[in-house]
């Protein structure tokens, strides 16, 4: 759990991205409402304040690569 620094004024929230489910539109893959249980396996980085969206979402676009990477070798 960690703020937003890229964001002012957000509040504090875990997110979790769900790998390698390509069959499903987003908007077909509907976890509101649903449990689920998210295991930690390793920290990929801590916080950083990114210079707007478009850098964060090219770091998470690394991240998620990294992630695939971890958890295909445990």
């Amino acid at each position: 759990m960690g703020s937003n620094p890229t964001f002012d004024g957000v509040s504090r929230q875990v997110e979790a991205h769900v790998i390698d489910r390509p069959h499903e539109a987003v908007e077909d893959f509907d976890l509101y409402g649903q449990t689920v249980v998210v295991e930690f396996v390793a920290r990929l980085r801590g916080m950083v304040a990114y210079r707007g969206p478009e850098a964060l979402v090219d770091q998470m676009r690394l991240d998620v690569i990294q992630a695939h990477d971890l958890l295909v070798r445990r």
